[in-house]
Formats: C-alpha cells, sequence, structure tokens
C-alpha cells in the first residue's frame, strides 16, 4: 500500500540532504529506524515529501561492515543500473536497482561486502517483515512501478539514514551557506597558487588510497608550482551531511579545470571532517 505524505510535514527538508543540483529533481531517503523509503521532490526552494513506502531491510539490522553480516549500510549512494523482471530471479520481483556500496567513506573504513540492491519482491508478495533481507533495501512490485519514472539511472542518490530528522529548510540553509562558502574558499586557495594557504584546507588525516597527506603535499607543489594560472569551475553541485558519523561532510561537484598547459572537466567526491580548526577535506578523488 502507497502512504500519502502528512501535509504539515511535506516540506520539511531530510536532515542529511543540505544541497542538491537543480538537475537532481529526485532523491530517495531510506529511514531505517523506521523502516520507511521516501522520495523527495527537489523544488529548488525545498524537497517536498512526495511518496512514502514501508521497506524491509537487512534481517540483522543496519550498520554494514562486512560480508555476510546481514545489514544494510548507513551512507550516501547512487543508483548504478537497472535489472528488470527478465534479468531477475523471481525472488526479486519486478524489477532492482543496484547501488554503489562500498562507496569511499565505506572503503576508508574497510567495509566489505557487495551486492546491495533496492529491490521488489516475488509476484503476488505484497509485504515483508521489517528484518528480513540480506542487506537490501525491499519494497513490493506496486511502490517500485511506482518509483521507477522518478528514479534516474547513474544520478539518483539513496540516503540510508539512522535518522528520519526532518528540519526547517532555513536550519538547511544555515549549513548550506557555511559549507559552501568554505568549499568556494577552498577554489580561490588553488587558484591563487599559494600552495600553503591551498594545502592548509586538506587534515592530516587526508587519505584518497594513492596519497596520504605528505604525498599530496609533494605531488601538488610539483604540478602546482608549474602553472601560470588555474581557472576552477563549479557546478552540479551536492552536499551531504553524512549519516551515522558526527562531523563529516560529502561533497560532489562537476568540475571545470583550466590552467596554462592543462583542460580537464569530470566529475570531483571529497569528503570535509570538522576538526578544532575548522572545516578539511580528508578525501578527494575524481569519479
Amino acid at each position: 500500500m502507497l502512504h500519502s505524505p502528512e501535509v504539515a510535514q511535506k516540506h520539511l527538508w531530510p536532515s542529511a540532504v543540505i544541497d542538491l543540483s537543480e538537475r537532481d529533481k529526485y532523491i530517495l531517503v531510506a529511514a531505517l529506524t523506521d523502516g520507511t523509503l521516501q522520495l523527495f521532490e527537489n523544488t529548488g526552494n525545498s524537497l517536498d515529501l512526495v511518496l512514502e513506502f514501508p521497506m524491509s531491510i537487512g534481517k540483522a539490522g543496519f550498520g554494514k561492515q562486512i560480508e555476510g553480516d546481514k545489514k544494510t549500510p548507513v551512507g550516501v549512494y547512487r543508483i548504478t543500473s537497472f535489472l528488470n523482471d527478465n534479468q531477475l530471479d523471481a525472488f526479486y520481483g519486478r524489477a532492482a536497482y543496484p547501488v554503489d556500496y562500498p562507496n569511499v567513506w565505506d572503503r576508508l573504513q574497510n567495509r566489505t561486502g557487495s551486492g546491495i540492491w533496492l529491490h521488489a519482491m516475488p509476484e503476488g508478495v505484497t509485504s515483508r517483515p521489517p528484518l528480513d533481507s540480506d542487506g537490501c533495501l525491499v519494497i513490493n512490485n506496486e511502490q517500485i512501478d511506482v518509483l521507477k519514472p522518478y528514479l534516474d539511472v547513474g544520478r539518483t542518490r539513496i540516503v540510508m539514514t539512522d535518522s528520519n530528522q526532518r528540519v526547517d529548510p532555513s536550519v538547511i540553509s544555515q549549513k548550506r551557506e557555511l559549507l559552501t562558502n568554505q568549499l568556494m574558499a577552498w577554489k580561490s586557495s588553488w587558484e591563487s597558487l599559494s600552495h600553503k594557504q591551498y594545502l592548509d584546507f586538506y587534515s592530516t588525516e587526508f587519505n584518497n588510497f594513492d596519497y596520504d597527506k605528505a604525498a599530496w603535499d609533494t605531488y601538488k607543489k610539483r604540478v602546482n608550482g608549474k602553472k601560470k594560472f588555474i581557472n576552477i569551475g563549479i557546478s552540479d553541485l551536492a552536499i551531504f551531511e553524512y549519516p551515522g558519523v558526527d562531523n563529516l561532510v560529502m561533497v560532489e561537484f562537476y568540475q571545470s579545470y583550466k590552467s596554462n598547459d592543462y583542460k580537464s572537466n569530470g566529475w570531483k567526491k571529497q569528503l570535509w571532517k570538522e576538526e578544532q580548526n575548522g572545516w578539511k577535506i580528508i578525501y578527494e578523488a575524481g569519479g
């Protein structure tokens, strides 16, 4: 059965979503404690709750750490593909949407496992117990059919959160301004060609699997030291207060880079952590 959102709650913003690009028309929030899957529409000024379904999660609850623990992950994920009923065992119903678990934060935490999907149920089954999957999110066939037009494979995100907190958009606006200003200050420091100023945005905990802080320092000093100018363009910005972790923010954007001897365009992901001396980048990479 489909659930219509309460009118009084409709315009409250999910606390984990700080900013979305205008190209992100919809976002899913899986409230793991409540066992509800929520679809929000991005209107530009707010996120409006438009659909809400009951769902099943892992038999052992949430907070996935290792392969086979039968827990659903907590985090921010993208839908990576779509599988129809002709591609699926009957157990998964009419459709399935795999997500990109483990993401970079999961891998930094040495979490393992794979095959986390949003999927349906066998034909004729309309509900399952709240804790009944091997870690996936499960809704029924009617509900997954209703969702299909709203989901943009490769782009739509699912925020799997241990909290169903919803706040007034004004609260989100304050956080968005603070974090966007921090991001723009990082961009300006890069464009300034001041290595010291630029490097100050990076935490001593920095690690992107290829470089730690010391190696990043050496690498960036060598590359940026050869530049006469650097121009950075940022678009399609999305910012998330990472669920289940205090003082951690995930930032994703499309970056256009231009210098005197090199041009590039592509997606960038960063993780920012609030430390004693302010917000610092602990992870950064393309893709």
